[in-house]
C-alpha cells in the first residue's frame, strides 16, 4: 500500500507540473489573443476611417444645361462630320488613280514582256545565222584547202546564188559579180568589194544565255570566197 501510494503521490507530482505548464502555455495564448484583439481592432478602426475618408459624395445634379456649350458641341460635330466626308472622297479618288497607275503599269509589263520575247527571238534567230554563217565559213575554207585552184579560162557565169538557211525561214542572197577578166580569172574590182554584216547583240547580258558583245575586234580566221559556174560543178568538185 505504501508503495502505491508513492506512485500515487508522483503520478499527482507530475500532473501537478504538466498542469502548471499547461496553465502558463494557456496565459501565454490568452495574452497573445488579446494583444491580436487589439491588433485587429485597430486595423479595423483604421480601416473604417481610411474608407470614410474615402468615400465619394454623390455628384450634384446641375439645374441648368448651358445652351451655347450645346451649340459648340454641335457645331463642332458638324464640323468633323463634314472634315471626315471630305477625307473619305479623297481617300477614295486616290484608291481609283492607284488602279488606275497599277493598271497602266501591268499593260506596259505586258507590252514589255511581249517586247523582250521578240527580242529574244530575234536574238536566236541571229544567233542560228551566225551559227550557219560560221559552218559556212569553216565549208568553204575546207573545201579551198582540199581542192585545187580551177583553171583561168574556166568559163564563169555573171551571178552567183548564196543561199542562208535559218530555224524559221531561208534567204537568198543574189551576189552581182561584174565580167571576169578571161586571163586572169577574178576582176580586180570584185577583189576591191569589203563584204561586211551587222549584228546587234545586248551589252548588258540579259537573258538566258548572257552573251555579252564587248566592243572590240578581233580576226576569227582568213578565208576565202570560191566562185562555182552551176551548183553540179561545185558539188562534183567537193566530192
Amino acid at each position: 500500500l505504501s508503495q502505491q501510494l508513492d506512485e500515487m503521490r508522483s503520478r499527482c507530482a507530475s500532473t501537478e507540473k504538466t498542469n502548471g505548464l499547461l496553465t502558463e502555455r494557456v496565459q501565454q495564448l490568452q495574452k497573445d489573443k488579446e494583444i491580436q484583439q487589439r491588433n485587429l481592432d485597430t486595423l479595423v478602426e483604421k480601416f473604417y476611417s481610411e474608407m470614410k475618408s474615402r468615400t465619394i459624395q454623390p455628384p450634384v445634379k446641375a439645374k441648368n444645361v448651358n445652351r451655347d456649350e450645346y451649340k459648340q458641341l454641335e457645331k463642332k460635330y458638324k464640323n468633323l462630320q463634314s472634315t471626315s466626308q471630305k477625307d473619305i472622297a479623297n481617300l477614295h479618288a486616290t484608291i481609283d488613280q492607284y488602279k488606275k497607275d497599277l493598271a497602266e503599269r501591268n499593260n506596259h509589263i505586258t507590252s514589255l514582256t511581249e517586247e523582250c520575247q521578240t527580242i529574244y527571238k530575234e536574238l536566236g534567230q541571229q544567233r542560228q545565222l551566225e551559227r550557219n554563217l560560221r559552218a559556212r565559213l569553216d565549208y568553204y575554207v575546207h573545201a579551198q584547202q582540199s581542192t585545187p585552184i580551177k583553171d583561168s579560162n574556166l568559163e564563169c557565169k555573171s551571178s552567183t546564188v548564196i543561199k542562208q538557211s535559218d530555224d524559221t525561214d531561208a534567204t537568198d542572197i543574189l551576189i552581182q559579180s561584174q565580167n571576169i577578166d578571161s586571163t586572169c580569172g577574178i576582176s580586180m574590182n570584185l577583189l576591191n568589194i569589203v563584204l561586211e554584216d551587222i549584228v546587234d547583240i545586248d551589252s548588258k547580258g540579259r537573258g538566258k544565255n548572257k552573251l555579252i558583245w564587248l566592243p572590240k575586234y578581233a580576226v576569227l580566221k582568213r578565208f576565202s570566197l570560191l566562185f562555182y559556174a552551176s551548183r553540179a560543178e561545185r558539188e562534183s568538185i567537193l566530192h
